[in-house]
């Protein structure tokens, strides 16, 4: 029995994997073709050509065809060759093509006799409908109000996706295109973190467990419905099908809240409901239709006891790797974190189904905090390899060869550990250098080493950063690779360990990334991973400028070393311990649970010390105003060294002095008396020499020379920040991702201000009027005859200041804690800055002198009269987050028109012994004083609704 033997004609365009048996076809002018011929067609019998059936499908998952599977539209014994056509309906999915004889042979499903045939193109969302829901997916286009609680249906036509996961985001068009999470429910109540709540008990500041986005699967569908615009469809056997994704939709009446956060009445809350598509983390544009929701509906609707399920598992495979015999599922890299596993899938990716280079991200210390991790590929099938010989996988599936070649044994020591010789190629970091002596000795003078909780002397507790062992490892299986590494602050010897730790002053930089390359090869996947080791030193910067210190030690949290001691006793009594485990079976269980109770002691004190950093056990507190207090420190092998790199650094505090002293340069700049600012001035020019002599001039006809109606005071910054930053994997994540974890409080408040005052008074002379002249002849009198018992004062301030705050955490790689905050949080962002600027008018009034009261009594008297008014209007932007990024949304802040008057009068002995007004209103006597307020205009906030994004 002969078996047909194909061979394929790839155009130039087209990609083809002979070693795989794949060709990957990139269509042109909207078709795609594949030409085949039967190779050994003039060896095969008569009987065998007349029954030639070929199977020519898609597939979704791996093939398993049978004898009566054949093609169709290709019949049986129609030829040697063949053109054939790949239906545009289905690009995007992989197609399985395979001769065999119909009646004597079954189809093999192998690559030995088929191929895989994959059709690419860019892909598109054509655009989508809203439509009734159907079982059959034939509803009509919606064009009425739908109601909160309905079901609805999406049908979104696409190109080049067949079989691929869609992400779908909703969103308000109306109430500036506000993001509508997606919620699950459970027998009809809304999830709320391990609740179930009602509707009535969810509001705009309780809202229940949410998800940006669902995940629906694109399939072919036939449909009557023809869409309004131009779409993707194939006329087959079964009727007209389109390549789309439909998918049911919860008109969930949570959203509602999102339309109006004064009140949830569903018939007053209307939305403007449109789609967002996504496809590999990238929208894909269209034209976006609309529905509108209001009201709500109160009869049974399909999806009501589920809500939106965020994710739908399709049954269509798109990666024809995963057809090959000869692969793996999937790679996980594990490791343990306070005592528990952290389990992060390296592949495959959610947003890249095809990388080029995975990558499993740690952080690790040097020495007591190195890390032990585990390399795990899952349903692995090299014994199916299609290869022979030196190319098989089979036993060679996980290749450390790289790391190998780089690594010598250390001979100092009686254990199997390893240590990177000069590695330049597999650390992109550092130069290689030769290491002085003098240098260490001059850098360890200048800081302060904390290891274990103790201070260390300057060269005694360099070693600790010299002391190590990055790597350990047992040889790897195909589908297990184990080893233990820290991170090396000498770069394989390349650089003095001290340089090295300092040049990690942003741990999560890729500089500072140490990457461990390791090759995986099976027939379906050969792409390389790497271990990128980050270094778990944490820096903490600590600045206070004319800021209270009571506030600021606040700012930063308390160390308690009571708990730091009972983590390393209970680190010291576990290894004893395990020391101890030999002996009996009583013996070794009381042991066990001994450990097991010193493992609890010691997760205790590392939970207590998870908020708090060795940092400020090498601080003091402080009291009183603080001028300048500056702190910078890095803990590494944490919790166990740590550096104080502020004590010795004089060019800090230089420049904190320098800050100290601005404010005074500042202020004599203003007011032309400082000396630096004249010292060089330019003199004997005669343009110059003129200019002076006109002003000059003009200051004798108004008079000679006074004073400025101006005056201006700088006010001060006041600086209280206390931050932290170290690389730490998000831990609401599960993907290989590595972020900066940004920890701390930061107050400018403010940041700089400026008041500038005019004397209005003076500004009354030059008025020529009768009536007001008037009144300043009679206020001059006064002046005259009371002199120091009299007061006046007209004047226009104007005070202008910028600030800003900022308190809690944020992790750059997924938002933390920090973004759902900024997304539930509406009145209290925890980052607010912007500015202000505010306008008064005061006018104050004082005099006082002695008088007879019905000539027997002789008294002192005082009068004091103030008027003010005053309005301001300032700028704030207030940080906020959606599901897309993290923004700030301008707040125009107009702080009303306010009129306040107060008036205080009395009569006093003469004998009072003093003449000061304030001295007068303590003594006995008949006292009066009465203040009003009225609001002209009340304050107002507006609300831009501009989302400015800044992440």
């Amino acid at each position: 029995m002969n078996i047909p033997k194909m061979k394929i004609y790839p155009q130039a365009t087209d990609k083809y994997n002979v070693s795989t048996s794949y060709i990957l076809i990139e269509p042109k002018e909207g078709k795609s073709s594949i030409r085949t011929v039967i190779e050994n067609w003039d060896k095969l019998e008569a009987e065998e050509k007349n029954n030639i059936a070929w199977i020519w499908s898609i597939c979704n998952q791996k093939p398993n065809f049978q004898e009566n599977a054949y093609n169709s539209d290709l019949g049986i014994g129609k030829g040697k060759e063949h053109n054939l056509n790949f239906t545009n309906v289905y690009w995007g999915g992989v197609g399985w093509l395979e001769p065999y004889i119909h009646g004597k042979t079954k189809p093999t499903n192998s690559t030995k006799n088929g191929i895989f045939v994959k059709v690419k193109t860019t892909p598109k969302v054509l655009g989508y409908e809203w439509r009734e829901y159907d079982t059959n997916n034939e509803g009509k286009l919606i064009s009425r109000e739908v109601k909160y609680g309905e079901t609805i249906q999406l049908h979104i036509y696409t190109e080049g996706l067949f079989g691929e996961d869609i992400e779908i985001q909703l969103f308000d068009d109306k109430n500036r295109a506000e993001d509508l999470p997606m919620h699950e429910k459970e027998d009809g109540k809304w999830k709320k973190e391990e609740e179930r709540v009602e509707l009535d008990k969810i509001n705009k500041q309780k809202l229940p467990n949410s998800f940006p986005r669902i995940l629906r699967e694109v399939g072919a569908f036939i449909s009557k419905n023809k869409p309004s615009f131009k779409t993707i469809n194939s006329k087959l056997k079964d009727g007209i099908n389109y390549q789309k994704c439909v998918t049911n939709i919860y008109i969930d009446p949570v959203w509602s809240f999102y339309a109006n956060s004064e009140n949830n009445k569903f018939k007053e809350n209307s939305i403007t409901l449109k789609a967002s598509i996504f496809f590999s983390g990238k929208e894909l544009e269209c034209n976006k239709n609309s529905i509108t929701l209001l009201g709500l509906n109160h009869e049974y609707s399909f999806l009501e006891p589920e809500g939106n399920k965020v994710i739908i598992i399709g049954n269509v495979e798109t990666n024809y790797a995963n057809f090959l015999p000869c692969g793996y599922s999937e790679i996980h890299g594990k490791y343990k974190k306070n005592e528990e596993e952290v389990d992060i899938q390296v592949f495959p990716l959610k947003n890249n189904p095809s990388p080029t280079q995975l990558v499993f991200p740690v952080v690790a210390g040097v020495d007591k905090m190195r890390k032990e991790l585990t390399v795990e590929l899952k349903d692995v099938r090299s014994n199916d390899c299609l290869h022979e010989g030196k190319l098989r996988h089979t036993g060679k599936v996980i290749d450390i060869s790289k790391i190998e070649s780089l690594l010598k044994p250390d001979n100092k020591t009686r254990k199997r550990q390893w240590r990177l010789g000069q590695s330049s190629e597999i650390f992109k970091g550092g130069e290689a250098q030769t290491k002085k002596e003098e240098d260490k000795s001059k850098l360890t003078q200048a800081i302060t080493l904390i290891d274990g909780g103790k201070k260390l002397k300057m060269q005694s507790g360099f070693k600790i950063l010299e002391d190590y062992y990055p790597f350990e490892y047992q040889p790897p299986t195909d589908d297990l690779f184990k080893l233990k590494l820290g991170y090396d602050y000498s770069w394989g010897n390349t650089v003095n360990p001290l340089i090295g730790l300092i040049g990690t002053i942003w741990p999560n930089s890729e500089g500072a990334a140490q990457k461990y390359p390791i090759g995986l090869n099976t027939c379906a996947f050969r792409t390389p991973l790497n271990i990128a080791v980050y270094p778990d030193t944490k820096w903490t910067l600590q600045i206070a400028y004319n800021y209270d210190g009571k506030e600021f030690n606040e700012l930063r949290e308390e160390y308690h070393e009571t708990w730091k001691l009972k983590e390393l006793e209970a680190d010291e009594r576990i290894n004893q311990l395990k020391a101890q485990q030999q002996g009996t079976g009583s013996k070794r269980k009381r042991n066990r649970a001994r450990i097991q109770q010193a493992s609890q002691e010691r997760n205790r004190a590392r939970k207590n010390n998870s908020v708090r950093s060795q940092a400020n056990n090498l601080m003091e507190k402080a009291h009183g105003t603080l001028d300048a207090e500056y702190n910078l420190i890095c803990e590494f092998d944490r919790p166990y060294g740590a550096l104080n790199f502020s004590s010795e650094f004089l060019k800090a505090k230089e420049f904190l002095n320098k800050i100290v002293s601005l404010k005074e340069l500042i202020e004599k700049i203003v007011k032309g008396n400082n000396t630096e600012t004249t010292r060089n001035s330019p003199t004997g020019n005669a343009t110059i020499t003129n200019r002076k002599a006109k002003l000059q001039e003009l200051m004798n006809k108004r008079g000679g020379e006074k004073k400025s109606n101006w005056s201006f005071e700088l006010i001060p910054p006041k600086v209280g920040l206390s931050v932290s930053w170290c690389a730490e994997a998000p831990v609401d994540l599960k993907d290989p991702v590595m972020g900066t974890l940004i920890e701390g409080a930061i107050d400018l408040n403010p940041l700089f201000g400026i008041e500038a005052k005019y004397d209005l008074y003076q500004l009354l002379y030059k008025i020529k009027h009768p009536a007001v002249l008037a009144v300043v002849a009679i206020l001059d009198v006064l002046d005259d005859a009371l002199g120091d018992n009299f007061d006046i004062n007209l004047d226009l301030i104007i005070n202008s200041q910028i600030f800003g705050s900022l308190k809690g955490n944020i992790n750059t790689a997924s938002g933390s804690s920090f973004t759902n905050r900024l997304m539930k949080d509406d009145d209290g962002s925890p980052c607010k800055f912007g500015g202000k600027v505010s306008i008064a008018i005061k006018g104050y009034l004082q005099a006082n002198g002695s008088m007879r009261v019905f000539v027997f009594w002789k008294s002192k008297a005082y009068l004091e009269a103030s008027v003010e008014v005053k309005t301001g209007i300032g700028l704030e932007f207030v940080t906020k987050a959606d599901t897309h990024s993290i923004y700030v949304e301008p707040e125009v802040k107009f702080e009303g028109l306010l009129l306040e008057a107060n008036v205080s009068l009395g009569f006093v002995a003469d004998d009072a012994g003093t003449d000061k007004a304030s001295e007068l209103k303590e003594k006995d006597g008949i006292h009066y004083t009465a203040d009003g307020k009225i609001v002209v205009l009340d304050p107002y906030t507006w609300k831009t609704g501009w989302k400015l994004p800044i992440i």
